[in-house]
Order: structure tokens, then sequence, then C-alpha cells
């Protein structure tokens, strides 16, 4: 009994384990069935999204699934599993999808192994929402911080902030009519706006604290006032129609040059190595070989030519112990017979005195004030507003309440043909909203620039006409040049300053 038992359990066990060797798929089996074929459809294929698509999202746009074919040719739906390698729905460009997915029951794998996966790539469009620019500037230049110019789209809402530099304030903001302002007021530094759809400016308008302010400065006997003048964007030109900035504050002398100063320093330079082509003459009618200086000191000094000046100027600016500002292939200017050394002088940014630019002289002899002038009979209507700032028209003298043709007015602040026939006393007039005398008549001003560079640079230029000129002729906005060798009876300068 116990034989037959045990013959029964071997018996069951075989049969156990031929059923089980039967559902066992073999490499060169007759009946394995196995994967033949994968996406024989091509199903699979690139998609492009747009610019910001989620991966979840740009997942969903490439095929779910696919069809496989196995060696009994028989079809099967398989689903599909993505990855996307490094995507960046914010980068546009492409990328690579990989699609992996099971065999369906019944379906084998065979040596050498099939990679059971698809592969597409995903195209990130660029961004085809428009972003526009929002430049945000200062003004002047280095005035203040403003918050950076980015590009943005439309409707966006914007934080600009304003933060003054020393010696500045804060005006406004100078915003286009097409910018809404969400958040503040113009007068506020900080602000939100609304982006427009298309590229848009908005400036930051700075005012100079010191504006006026005056420094005197004494050299020998002699007392001297300079005025503090800002940086800023003005107009120039006959018709008011153009821009100039200056980009810097700067001293500025009150009056124009006296030949009390004049002599005074001279005498110094010729005793510490400074040769001057011309003594210079006192005013208009004063004697050139007599040179010291009578009861009419206090004339401009005249019959000086350019090169003249800027000499002077280095000799000031050592006889008080500053850095001389014309140099020569880095060498101080001394001598105004040396034309080669003169005409090609450069203004540095030393710390010395020198001559007024053109756009300096035009901007002090314009220049009003932040608060709107109430002067009449015509300065009040015809005054220019320009970043924070009220200017007088080219067509007036400086300092004038009414344009040249009203003589009333321009004899109150001016020197010319019709009430005098010499130059006269600085400061004998009304001096303009800086405090500056004689800005227009009296005598005209040597500036430092070349009037036409494509010309020759000899020629200077010579702002604020003189005694001899009718009203015409005194306007601000005319400018006039010379030969920087030329000296004349009605030629004098008026000195500047870094500040």
């Amino acid at each position: 009994m116990f034989l037959v038992k045990k013959i029964y359990f071997v018996l069951t066990v075989v049969l156990f384990l031929m059923m089980l060797s039967s559902c066992i798929p073999k490499n060169g089996g007759d009946d394995l069935v196995t994967i033949q074929e994968i996406d024989f459809n091509n199903e699979v294929q690139n998609v492009e999204v747009p610019y910001g698509t989620t991966e979840e999202n740009a997942k969903l746009e490439l095929v779910q699934s696919i069809k496989i074919k196995d060696s009994d040719e028989e079809e099967h739906d398989v689903g599909l599993t993505w990855t996307i390698d490094n995507y960046n729905s914010q980068q546009a460009g492409q990328y690579e999808a990989t699609g992996t997915f099971e065999l369906p029951e019944g379906v084998f794998q065979t040596e050498p192994l099939t990679e059971l996966k698809v592969t597409a790539n995903v195209i990130v469009l660029d961004d085809v929402e428009e972003k526009f620019n929002l430049i945000i500037k200062s003004i002047p230049e280095n005035s203040g911080e403003v918050t950076s110019s980015q590009k943005y789209l439309a409707e966006t809402e914007v934080p600009l902030s304003a933060i003054e530099n020393e010696n500045w304030e804060f005006a406004y903001w100078e915003i286009p009519d097409s910018v809404v302002l969400v958040i503040g007021a113009k007068e506020n530094e900080n602000i939100t706006i609304k982006m427009p759809s298309e590229d848009v400016t908005i400036t930051a308008v700075f005012l100079f604290k010191k504006t006026g302010e005056k420094n005197t400065f004494t050299v020998g006997s002699v007392n001297f006032d300079m005025i503090l003048s800002t940086a800023a964007t003005f107009p120039v030109g006959s018709e008011d129609d153009e821009i100039k900035t200056v980009e810097k504050p700067f001293w500025i002398g009150e009056t124009q040059l006296t030949y009390q100063l004049w002599y005074t320093v001279r005498v110094w330079g010729e005793a510490n190595g400074y040769t001057f082509e011309n003594i210079g003459r006192e005013g208009s009618m004063g004697i050139l070989d007599e040179p010291a200086p009578t009861d009419n000191k206090k004339h401009p000094v005249t019959t000086i030519n350019w090169r003249d000046s800027i000499v002077w100027c280095n000799a000031l600016s050592e006889m008080l112990e500053l850095q001389p500002v014309y140099r020569y292939e880095g060498n101080i200017i001394r001598n105004s017979n040396n034309e080669t050394e003169c005409v090609n002088a450069v203004q540095t940014d030393n710390n010395g005195f020198r001559l007024l630019t053109e756009w300096e002289w035009e901007l002090s002899a314009r220049y009003i004030g932040k608060d709107e002038p109430t002067e009449g009979p015509n300065l009040k209507d015809d005054a220019i507003y320009l970043n924070g700032l009220w200017w007088t028209p080219g067509e007036y003298a400086s300092g004038a309440y009414a344009p040249w043709w009203v003589s009333e007015e321009t004899s109150e602040v001016a020197w010319y043909a019709s009430n005098s026939s010499s130059s006269n006393e600085v400061k004998g007039k009304r001096s303009n909203a800086l405090d500056l005398f004689d800005m227009s008549g009296n005598v005209r001003e040597w500036c430092f620039d070349v009037f036409n560079p494509e010309h020759s640079i000899n020629s200077r230029v010579l702002r604020g006409g003189n005694f001899q000129d009718n009203a015409l002729g005194i306007r601000i906005f005319l400018r006039e040049s010379n030969n920087s060798s030329n000296k004349y009876g009605s030629y004098g300068f008026r000195i500047a300053k870094n500040f």
C-alpha cells in the first residue's frame, strides 16, 4: 500500500511539471507569441506647444497610445507614459520626449530584448504674446536712480520708483498719455502704471537743489562772485524747437570778466611763467598802452582774443592753487602766442577755471526756474516749460520780460545800440533769473566751442551780442563766431568752473 502511494505521488509531480513547462516561453519555441512591430501606423509625431505650456499639458499633446503587432500578426493597443527631458515652458526650443509602455498579456519579449518605448520632440514655440519696451530714464542723467528698463506684456501693472541722488530733488514723472497711472500721482516717487500695448518712455524729472547758490572768490584784493547753474535739457534755436542738454551743474561768473580782475591775474601770471599775446583793455574806450586799472576798472576786459582767455583761466587756477583745465598733450598751456597748443587745447575736468561752453551759456541765459513766471507784459505767456523748468524764449534778451522789439523792457537788462555807444561797468542793468548780469549786450563773450567742427578749429563761438548791436543782435538764441586770434574792443568773456 505504501508503494502504491509513493508511485502515485511521483506521477502527480511529473504531470504538474509537464503542465508548468508548457506555460513558460522558450527561445525558438514554435508557439511563442512575441512582440514584432511597434507603432506600425506611425502614430507618434512631434508636437508644437505655445510658449508657457506646462510640462503636464505638453505631455497631453503627445499621442497617448499606440498599436503594436505580435508574431501572430495580432494588433494590440498599449498606453504610453511620457517623460520630457529638461523641459522649460519659459524657453522656446526643442525637447526630447520618451513614451514607455508595457506588453499586453500573452505577448512576450525575446532575446535580444526590444526597448518598450517611443520618442518624439516637443517644440516650445516663441512667445507669441508680444511684450513691449518700457524705458525708464532720469533727467538730467545721473540725477537719480530709477527702476530698470524692461519688456512687459500689455496690461501688466508695473511698480516704478525714483530715488534722488545727492544735491537733487525728485520733481515728477513725465508719463505719456497712453499709460494709465494705477497707484500714486505723478508727483510721487513711487507709483504703479499699467503697461500699454506699445513701447513707451517714462522719465523721472529731478531738479538741482543748489541752483542759484553764490560763491565768492578773492584774488589779491579783488573779489568776484560765481553762481551755481544747473544741469538740464532746455530749448534752443530761433523757434525754440530744438533741445540741448548740459549734463552737469557748473559755476558761472556773475558778471563778464572785469578789467580789474583780468589785470590782477595777468600781472601774477607774467611773473610766474605765463605769456599773453594781448595785455587787454579797460572796456571799449580804455588806453591800450596804459594797462593799470582806472576808475573804469569794473568795465569788462576787452581787446583780448580767445587764446588769451583760456591761458588767463589757467593762470587764475594756478594763482588759487587749483588744477588748470586747459592742457596740450598733458601739459599746462601758459602761452597764448602758441597757436598749436591753444587751438588744440583739451578742456579737462580739472577743478580750475575755464570758459563756458556755448550751451552752458545759453542754459544760463534762458533759465527762469521751477516756478511759472508771473512777470509781464509777455513772459508769463511766452515762457517755455520743459522737464520741470521754465525757460526764456530765444527771441528775448536774457532776463527780459518781453521780446526784443519791446525796447523799454530790453533796455532794462542790456547795454546795446539804443542806449549805449560804448561798454559799461558790469552790473549796471537788471540781472536775469540766475542773478547773472549782462548776459545780453555790453560785450560779446568768448565760449570754448569750435563754431563749426567741419571747418576750421580756429573759429570759436561768441554769445550775447554787444553794445554796438541793435536789439536783434542781442537775442539769446544767436550764435556768432570769430577767429581765435582776433581781438576787438567789444569782445570779452565770462568764466566758469566745474561743480
